[in-house]
């Protein structure tokens, strides 16, 4: 029903990004949860950096340097749990599992940027959207990410605590910005 290509295109990549975080944040909790193994939880990274190298080519291709970046980092992590062993970061798994439980913010933020380039004019469910991002946010990158830096300080994986530290700072900024902007009106 849409004609306009350009806007197409956008909303194909909207519901990529929404699929993508939902699946690595159901499979997180559910691993968090005991509900699948450790196995079965790698597995699903190899699924996602599927997804991830065709939305890092399509950034790529757009020139979007910052998303290119968070891309390659998102892949990195991914990675290293493959080739790192629990016996180099204690509860690795568990780690991961903590930090991609994130990926549940997204789902409001690319819901909210689809009906928004579409014209949406429902105010009460965009605002739903826009303090849903705030909420989520808060827990599952603010709290969540500052408790996983806690965990790596204490347990005196120094490595992974100070190359952690620039994303939870850049939560904390994202965080500051949509509170700002969820207090707009739509």
């Amino acid at each position: 029903y849409i004609k306009n290509k350009t806007l197409k295109q956008q909303l194909k990549l909207n519901l990529f990004s929404i699929q993508n975080s939902l699946f690595l944040g159901i499979m997180s909790a559910l691993y968090l949860q005991n509900k699948i193994n450790q196995t079965q939880f790698y597995n699903a990274f190899g699924y996602s950096n599927g997804n991830i190298i065709l939305y890092f080519l399509t950034k790529l291709n757009k020139k979007e340097y910052d998303m290119i970046f968070h891309h390659i980092m998102m892949q990195t992590t991914i990675i290293s749990t493959q080739l790192l062993s629990n016996n180099y970061i204690p509860k690795l798994d568990w780690l991961m599992a903590r930090i991609y439980l994130c990926e549940f913010t997204s789902v409001f933020l690319y819901t909210y940027m689809a009906l928004y380039k579409l014209n949406y004019k429902n105010k009460a469910m965009l605002s739903f959207l826009k303090y849903g991002i705030a909420a989520s946010f808060f827990f599952l990158r603010i709290y969540n990410f500052t408790f996983v830096q806690y965990y790596l300080y204490t347990h005196n994986i120094k490595s992974c605590f100070y190359l952690m530290l620039p994303f939870t700072g850049l939560n904390y900024l994202w965080f500051c910005k949509i509170l700002i902007r969820s207090k707009r009106k739509s």
